[in-house]
């Protein structure tokens, strides 16, 4: 089910979300897969906060809509769609809150000691 969306630039939240698909068009433009949709999310991640007038929450939805907007627009593999889909919904608004969570260093992964139990599991 396609769905079309009036985009208007008098309202400047709409006229971001025209330009953050835009832009999610030109990142896919192979197409998204699994492998890279992670990759394209941060991107738009990084497009979205160049617009001030936003809030964080409505950035975040922002991107979604238009990762959703662009698998049910542009994905043709109806399987591919679906899992898209299931990552989009289930997946996506986790990742982008531990991606925020990240840039705020309110997250840290500590790199230095999973190295280190890594190789006293293996022996090294």
């Amino acid at each position: 089910m396609a769905t079309s969306t009036e985009i208007s630039v008098d309202v400047p939240e709409n006229y971001a979300i025209d330009q953050l698909y835009g832009v999610m068009k030109t990142l896919a433009k192979d197409g998204v897969t699994p492998r890279n949709i992670t990759g394209i999310v941060l991107s738009l991640m990084q497009n979205i906060q160049k617009v001030s007038n936003m809030k964080g929450a409505e950035k975040k939805d922002a991107v979604i809509y238009v990762v959703k907007k662009y698998i049910e627009s542009e994905v043709e593999d109806l399987d591919l769609k679906r899992d898209l889909n299931v990552f989009a919904d289930l997946t996506l608004p986790p990742l982008i809150d531990e991606f925020i969570a990240l840039n705020n260093k309110e997250t840290r992964i500590k790199v230095k000691n999973c190295l280190k139990n890594l190789f006293k599991k293996c022996g090294c």
